[in-house]
């Protein structure tokens, strides 16, 4: 299966790559939502036992609907912004329908304003519920970017879903809801439309009878005034008893209704108390094991190191103890041949006789040459043995230093930066630390960048993420520093920041296509970039995917397609 960092799990059968599924409506009902290798989802889809006509045979089912899970995602891609679009106008059209309701509702007239509230609220919870079922859709193609066990069955749905049926079902289900609307506004004496209808008719019906009075009576205009003023006051009398009485009963079945729901608002809230209560407990435990486990984190981690300067302490000696064995065996061996040198001048001096003597001489003198040519040479290898075990100790003390110097600013960086939220911070205090992202805010920021960056750094190491002025490029204008798997975990929520696990007062989002950074609290409002509190200077939030570079470092919530400010990321290991 696909994992969240990309990685492809290895089948232990044939060591191929697990990254194929049938997308058969057979194995999907069946819920097989597990990756296979080609080899094993063949095995898997073989009749063993063969047809009965042909029993020598084996026959593989579905063959033809087995795919690789990149073509699946290629093509929820292809279709995204379509599918996206069309939930966006069916969305504005519901909120249209909403708007233009309750604007006829407040222009009703003989109705209290008790009544008129309580037809509001009851338009808004329909429209709300279909609001609700269109944003489980636009989360759902949100979500279908990679496969995993959260979102396996959501992508195989919507790559085999029929997108025509969907949006006239979808379409449908509008229809019904406005209908549904319309039906429950008249069954409490707000249909409009029968209204005007009415008032129509009754106004052509007393100008009928108007015209057939008006011959005999021609003479008197007063008189077709005053008849034409009364048969208005009649009807406008008619409606307001109509709906007076509709208004009663109305009222008492609501009363009746609303009772019953305070009860039932009751038993729910009890329950709801003790829900709460339980998932209290919960979060408690689960806070108690990861500080447990993050403490035994660190204590491993202090333990490693000390075995690790432990093992290079006793390296370090190790090379020392046999230098020296080297060195005074090969000033053994020196000592050795001067000694045979000072006995060959001694015998050379001591001969005598004129021929033995010059042959003797003859033959030391070669001898004596041979000697000096093997000294030059053990002086030679001394030398050059002597030379690489300098420079070996150079190196590991090199070694040794920077790692304790790595170390050093790893801890300082724990204990000075680690959970905080910081202002006009010098860049040169950032000792250890490594550059991995410097980026203008004219350039967009993509979902890849943030996935290479992952994967660039140990996802323990501690990052550095803000954004900098060129007006002052040596400091960081504003900047958050956190353990890099805090930075680069995923959320969904668009108006909740995910509580670092380092600190209180940091909160970090990293919502794909929409945007990633921070703010100190975890109220954010993520249309694209966080647009809460426009004058907090401790709010950072850049846009993901979008056509645009930018938008937000502190109370600068403007900072679109510019070169003046940049992005950039810091990270040690």
């Amino acid at each position: 299966m696909q994992t969240q960092d990309g990685e492809q799990e290895m089948c232990k059968l044939t060591h191929h790559n697990r990254t194929f599924i049938c997308t058969n409506i057979e194995c999907i009902q069946a819920k097989r939502f597990q990756l296979q290798c080609h080899k094993c989802l063949t095995l898997q889809h073989t009749n063993q036992k063969g047809i009965q006509k042909l029993k020598n045979t084996k026959t593989v089912r579905h063959l033809d609907d087995f795919t690789e899970i990149k073509d699946i995602l290629n093509q929820l891609e292809l279709k995204y912004q379509g599918r996206f679009n069309f939930l966006q106008e069916v969305q504005q059209k519901l909120f249209d329908f909403q708007k233009e309701q309750i604007q006829k509702i407040e222009k009703f007239p003989f109705h209290d304003l008790n009544f008129i509230k309580l037809a509001k609220s009851e338009v808004d919870t329909l429209i709300q519920m279909f609001a609700n079922e269109l944003g489980y859709h636009q989360r759902i193609l949100n979500e279908a970017k990679q496969y995993n066990n959260l979102t396996q069955k959501s992508i195989l749905e919507l790559y085999i879903r029929n997108d025509e049926k969907f949006h006239n079902d979808i379409i449908n289900k509008q229809k019904q809801v406005f209908d549904k609307v319309r039906s429950n506004l008249a069954k409490k004496g707000l249909d409009f439309q029968k209204m005007f209808t009415n008032q129509e008719e009754k106004i052509a019906q007393a100008e009928e009878r108007i015209k057939k009075l008006e011959n005999p009576y021609a003479s008197n205009k007063l008189f077709k005034a005053c008849l034409i003023i009364a048969t208005l006051v009649i009807i406008s009398n008619q409606f307001s008893i109509l709906t007076s009485t509709n208004q009663t009963q109305n009222q008492k079945k609501e009363s009746i209704l609303i009772e019953s729901e305070i009860s039932q608002i009751k038993e729910q809230w009890s329950d709801f108390q003790q829900d709460n209560m339980i998932k209290i407990e919960e979060i408690k435990n689960t806070l108690d094991d990861k500080l447990t486990s993050e403490i035994e984190y660190l204590k491993l981690y202090n333990q490693k190191l000390k075995v690790e300067m432990l093992d290079l302490q006793k390296q370090f000696k190790e090379m020392l103890v046999f230098q020296n064995q080297t060195i005074s065996l090969l000033s053994q061996e020196l000592n050795l041949l001067k000694e045979q040198v000072s006995i060959t001048q001694n015998q050379i001096q001591n001969f005598n006789g004129v021929n033995i003597q010059l042959v003797n001489q003859q033959k030391e003198l070669n001898h004596k040459q041979d000697n000096k040519e093997l000294i030059d040479r053990f002086d030679n290898y001394y030398h050059e043995m002597n030379d690489k075990l300098n420079s070996t100790f150079y190196e590991m003390r090199q070694y040794v230093d920077y790692r304790i110097l790595l170390n050093k600013h790893f801890f300082n960086a724990q204990k000075y930066l680690l959970g905080n939220i910081k202002e006009d911070y010098p860049i040169v205090l950032l000792q250890g630390f490594t550059l991995y992202l410097d980026q203008y805010l004219n350039k967009s920021l993509t979902h890849e960048q943030i996935y290479n960056l992952s994967n660039s750094f140990s996802l323990t190491g501690i990052a550095c993420f803000g954004g900098i002025s060129l007006q002052k490029p040596t400091h960081f204008a504003l900047m958050a520093c956190d353990y890099a798997f805090e930075i680069f975990t995923v959320t969904t929520s668009r108006e909740k920041a995910r509580k670092s696990r380092s600190s209180k007062d940091l909160f970090w989002y990293f919502v794909p296509r929409i945007s990633i950074g921070f703010a100190p609290n975890e109220n954010v409002n993520l249309q694209l970039a966080d647009n809460v509190d426009p004058e907090d200077p401790y709010r950072f939030s850049m846009w993901l995917d979008h056509s645009q570079g930018g938008r937000r470092i502190g109370n600068q919530t403007s900072l679109i397609n510019t070169t003046e400010y940049k992005m950039a990321l810091f990270a040690i290991e």
